[in-house]
């Protein structure tokens, strides 16, 4: 290919700080945070009240690496990011391996993510229309829900950097938007009412122990471990280094 043919295919340069931002604010909330924050009982059932705490400590351990990516992407802004990085500093084998690593892991995690999102849109539908969750429920409507989810984002990707940029900006607002309400509500809510739904739902009279037991320093220990895996969506920030203008200064301001 001669050098002047090459220079036509170019990266668009077209992102900015709000869209590195949002990248991987969606990736960490939607694909990690929201997903592991209401699982973790369920597999750690005796870490009991302590799961916004699990996710703070974690939180909190994770700056560094945050820090680490911001210093990186403001030297090596590079589509690649993590891989650029650590195959530069480590060499070649290092870089493949973590990288192959996150191939296995990250398309695995979607795909959980991707089977669980028609139940989840089913069921979030049957009090606006139960015809409609109610299909959404079905073999089929799994399916084709889950099927036109991928294309959907397929096709938001394939449009170009600069649709991807306003579908994860347009995404950010309504986490924020979702997040404020859900806190308010819950806020503003008695227990009781959330028991008494819970209850009604189960068919279970629930209630209180009368003598709480005692929360357990492994199943705290476990469910930080999962929100490790849960905020690594940050990678999506200095991934995106390669569609950003004046990168070496937006990259680390977004992420």
């Amino acid at each position: 290919m001669s050098e002047t043919h090459a220079t036509n295919y170019r990266l668009a340069k077209a992102l900015g700080v709000l869209a590195i931002t949002a990248s991987a604010v969606a990736a960490e909330y939607g694909a990690g945070i929201n997903f592991v924050s209401v699982q973790s009982l369920s597999v750690y059932p005796a870490v009991h009240g302590l799961v916004p705490l699990a996710m703070f400590v974690t939180g909190i351990a994770m700056l560094p690496k945050a820090y680490l990516f911001a210093v990186f992407s403001s030297v090596m802004p590079r589509a690649g990011s993590k891989h650029v990085w650590i195959a530069r500093s480590l060499g070649m084998p290092a870089g493949f391996l973590v990288t192959f690593l996150y191939w296995a892991t990250g398309p695995a995690s979607v795909g959980v993510l991707g089977y669980a999102f028609g139940t989840f849109l089913g069921q979030g539908m049957m009090p606006i229309s139960h015809a409609i969750g109610a299909a959404l429920l079905t073999p089929t409507g799994h399916l084709l829900c889950g099927l036109a989810a991928i294309w959907i984002t397929f096709a938001v990707n394939a449009a170009g950097v600069r649709h991807y940029g306003t579908f994860v900006t347009v995404l950010l607002f309504v986490i924020i938007a979702t997040a404020l309400i859900i806190t308010a509500f819950g806020f503003a809510t008695s227990p009781d009412t959330f028991v008494a739904a819970a209850s009604a739902a189960t068919k279970t009279r629930l209630a209180a122990p009368t003598t709480p037991p005692a929360d357990s320093l492994p199943d705290f220990v476990s469910v930080c471990a999962l929100f490790v895996f849960a905020y690594a969506g940050l990678g999506a920030g200095p991934a995106l280094g390669g569609e950003t203008a004046d990168a070496e200064r937006k990259v680390p301001r977004g992420i």
